[in-house]
C-alpha cells in the first residue's frame, strides 16, 4: 500500500547537507511503479570514494514554466516536464532504478552546495556504470503515413539483407517508425544506393534518385530525434564523452549510443569511396552532418585512457563546443571542466559567485598561459573578441556567443590553416597580464585600412559571385578575361588572396609554390568566366575548398597602401594590421590612444586577418626590425 503524502501541495523539499570534503553525492532511487501511478522517489547520500553503482541521466531540462509534480520522500515537489517523462519511461514495474539526476540530487538554491557539486561533475558522470541520453518524446503527427509505405521499406530491406529495428512492441508497422533507422541503416555498413530514395538504372548499373514518400518519412523521422534540444546543450559535451557506457532513448526508441559513432564513420566511408556517385545525387535537404559530439566520442569503455584522451587543449575544447547553448554563461567554461586534464585547467575554479567576465577572463588567462610556453598566438584567433557583453577585455573571447554551424565548420579549418602561415618569422611571443584587464605584447604595425568590402555570409554561388565582383570594386580591377591579365601582380594579388595563397593537396594544406601558383591561375582563366556568369556550380570545381576556407565570414580590405587582405565582418576603415610576436597570421587592431614615447599604445584586439605578401614573415624579415610594445584591453 502507497504512503500517503503529507500534503497535495507543492513544496520546497528540505535537503541534507553533503560533505564535500568526502566528495558526497546524492543518488536517487526511482521507486518501481505502473505507468500512469504517481512517480515516487528518494535520495540517498553516498561517497564516489565507494564506487555505488548508478546510472547517470543526461537530458535537456526543458521550459522551467512547464512543470510536473512527482514526489520526493513523499513530499510534492515540481519538475519540468521533460524530466517527469524520462522518469517515467526510466521507471520499471518491479525493480527500483538508481540515477543520479542533477536537477533533483542537487539542491539548486544552494549555491554553495551547487558549486561544488558542479565541480564533481566530471567524477560523477566519469564514475557512473552508464549515462542514458534522454532526446525526449517523439511527437505525435496528424496524419499516419500510407499502409503502402511498409511495403516499399520491407523492398528494400530485401534488397540490402537489411533487417528492420525491433520496436518496444514488436509491432512490424512500428518498426518503420523507429527514429533511429537511419541510424541503424549505416551502423549496419549499408550501401546509399539501399536507401529507398535510389532505384536502379534500367539500362545501366547506377542508380537514379528519386525523392520518395518512403524516404520522405524516414528522414524526417530521424530529424525528429537529431534535432532535439538535448544536441543544443553545452552540458551534453561531457555527460556523452566521460562515462563508459551510453544509451540513448527517445520515447520507448532506444539504441546505443556508439551505434551514432559507427554510422557517422560509416557514412562517411561510403560517401567517399563506394557510393560517391550515388551519395552525390541527394539533394542539399537531405545533408546532416554528424554532431561533433558523435565523431569526437572515445571508442574505448577504459575510464583511464577516456581520461587520458587528447582534452589536455582548453582552447581546441571551448572553441569546438561553442554552438552548444546553457542558461548560464559561466556554465561555458565549467560545463568542459569535468573532460580537461588538470594541468591544463589549473587556475579555473568553479565558483557562480563570479561574474561572467571574471569566469571568460580567467579562462583566456589559462589558455594565454599555457600559450606562453611555446611563445604561439593561435589563441587569439577566431571569433568572439572585442565583444560588446559582459564588459570583457578586448582580448578575451566571448565564450557565451553561440556562432552558427556553417561559420564553425570554416574556422576550425582556418585554425587548421593556421599552422603553415608564419606572419612573424618564426618569433616567439612575450605575454604579459596586467591585472586580469590588460594583454602587453610586441608588434609592428604594417598597414591602416582605407576601405572594406562585403562579407561573404552564405556558401550560395549567386551570393558568392556577387561579392567577388563588389571586391574587384574594392581592390579597383577589372575581371580577367585572358591568362595574361590574370598574370598580372595585382590581378594575381587579389586571386591568391581570394585563395589564401593555399591548397589542399593529398590530404594535406601547404602554401601555394610556383606549380600551384601556375595551376590556380590556368583553372581561373578555364573557369572563371563560367563561374561568374553561374553557369557552372562552383562547389564542384577544384581550387573551391581552399577559396571558401578563407573568404567565408569575411570581407576583403584595401590598406592605405594599397595591399590587399582578408577581414572579419567587425573590422572597420582606420583599423590597424599588425604583425605580433608569435602570431603566424596578422592581426587587426583598433587604436584608443595615441602614441606616446612615454607609454605603450592601447588597443582593442579586433580579430586575425590575412594580409598578401605578408604571410611568410616578409615584415620581420629584416634584422633590424624595430617591435613596439603595444597593450590590448
Amino acid at each position: 500500500m502507497a504512503t500517503r503524502p503529507r500534503e497535495l501541495i507543492d513544496q520546497d523539499y528540505a535537503y541534507n547537507a553533503v560533505d564535500a570534503e568526502q566528495k558526497h553525492i546524492r543518488i536517487l532511487r526511482l521507486h518501481p511503479g505502473q505507468w500512469h501511478a504517481d512517480i515516487r522517489c528518494s535520495l540517498e547520500v553516498v561517497s564516489l570514494k565507494d564506487k555505488v553503482q548508478y546510472e547517470a541521466l543526461s537530458y535537456a531540462w526543458g521550459d522551467p514554466r512547464i512543470t510536473k509534480p512527482m514526489f520526493l520522500h513523499d513530499v510534492r515537489i515540481q519538475v519540468t516536464a521533460n524530466l517527469e517523462a524520462a522518469l517515467r519511461h526510466l521507471r520499471s514495474r518491479e525493480i527500483p532504478t538508481i540515477l543520479w539526476v542533477d536537477a533533483i540530487c542537487i539542491d539548486q538554491r544552494n549555491l554553495e552546495e551547487k558549486t561544488h557539486q558542479v565541480g564533481l561533475m566530471g567524477k560523477i558522470y566519469a564514475a557512473c556504470i552508464r549515462v542514458i541520453i534522454w532526446l525526449g518524446t517523439p511527437q505525435p503527427r496528424q496524419a499516419s503515413y500510407p499502409k503502402s509505405y511498409l511495403p516499399q521499406v520491407k523492398r528494400t530491406s530485401g534488397r540490402s539483407s537489411l533487417k528492420l529495428p525491433v520496436s518496444p512492441d514488436n509491432d512490424e508497422e512500428m518498426n518503420f517508425q523507429d527514429p533511429f533507422f537511419l541510424v541503424r541503416h549505416f551502423a549496419a555498413d549499408r550501401h546509399f544506393y539501399d536507401l529507398p530514395c535510389f532505384l536502379p538504372s534500367k539500362f545501366s548499373r547506377s542508380f537514379k534518385f528519386k525523392d520518395t514518400t518512403t524516404f520522405k518519412y524516414l528522414w524526417q523521422k530521424f530529424l525528429d530525434g537529431a534535432q532535439t534540444s538535448w544536441w543544443e546543450r553545452f552540458w551534453c559535451v561531457q555527460e556523452a564523452l566521460l562515462p563508459p557506457e551510453a544509451t540513448v532513448i527517445f520515447g520507448h526508441w532506444r539504441i546505443p549510443w556508439n551505434m551514432f559513432r559507427t554510422a557517422a564513420k560509416n557514412q562517411g566511408r561510403h560517401m567517399t569511396s563506394c557510393c560517391a556517385n550515388v551519395a552525390m545525387k541527394l539533394p542539399g535537404k537531405y545533408t546532416y552532418y554528424p554532431d561533433l559530439l558523435v565523431t569526437d566520442s572515445p571508442n574505448t569503455t577504459n575510464a583511464a585512457e577516456r581520461i587520458k584522451r587528447r582534452f589536455s587543449d582548453l582552447d581546441w575544447m571551448l572553441r569546438a563546443y561553442r554552438d552548444k547553448d546553457c542558461t548560464n554563461p559561466r556554465d561555458k567554461i565549467y560545463g568542459l571542466l569535468g573532460l580537461i586534464d588538470e594541468r591544463a585547467s589549473d587556475g579555473i575554479v568553479v565558483d557562480y559567485r563570479a561574474t561572467v567576465a571574471q569566469v571568460f577572463t580567467s579562462a583566456m588567462e589559462t589558455i594565454l598561459k599555457e600559450s606562453r610556453d611555446w611563445g604561439d598566438l593561435r589563441s587569439l584567433t577566431g571569433s568572439g573578441f572585442h565583444s560588446q557583453q559582459f564588459l570583457l577585455p578586448s582580448w578575451v573571447r566571448n565564450f557565451a556567443a553561440c556562432p552558427d554551424k556553417t561559420g564553425m565548420f570554416y574556422e576550425a579549418i582556418r585554425l587548421e590553416i593556421y599552422r603553415i602561415y608564419n606572419a612573424a618569422g618564426g618569433k616567439k611571443a612575450e605575454i604579459k597580464i596586467d591585472g586580469h584587464e590588460a594583454l602587453e605584447l610586441k608588434g609592428i604595425m604594417v598597414g591602416k585600412i582605407r576601405r572594406v568590402g562585403c562579407v561573404v555570409l552564405h556558401r550560395d554561388a549567386k551570393h558568392i559571385s556577387h561579392v567577388i565582383r563588389s571586391w574587384h570594386k574594392v581592390a579597383g580591377i577589372k575581371i580577367a578575361h585572358t591568362l595574361s591579365t590574370l598574370q598580372k601582380p595585382r590581378q594575381r594579388a587579389f586571386w591568391h588572396t581570394i585563395a589564401g595563397n593555399i591548397v589542399f593537396d593529398q590530404g594535406k594544406w601547404r602554401v601555394f609554390d610556383e606549380s600551384d601558383t601556375r595551376a590556380f591561375e590556368l583553372w581561373l582563366h578555364g573557369t572563371l568566366t563560367a563561374w561568374m556568369r553561374l553557369s557552372k556550380p562552383v562547389l564542384e570545381e577544384k581550387h573551391v575548398k581552399s577559396i571558401l576556407a578563407s573568404i567565408f565570414g569575411r570581407a576583403m580590405y584595401i590598406t592605405e597602401r594599397g595591399d590587399i587582405g582578408l577581414c572579419g565582418s567587425t573590422a572597420r576603415p582606420g583599423d590597424e594590421t599588425w604583425i605580433l610576436q608569435g602570431g603566424n597570421v596578422p592581426f587587426l587592431l583598433r587604436r584608443r590612444t595615441e602614441p606616446n614615447k612615454e607609454e605603450p599604445t592601447d588597443h582593442h584586439l579586433i580579430g586575425e586577418c590575412y594580409l598578401h605578401g605578408f604571410m611568410t614573415g616578409k615584415a620581420v624579415a629584416a634584422g633590424d626590425v624595430g617591435f613596439s610594445t603595444i597593450v590590448l584591453k
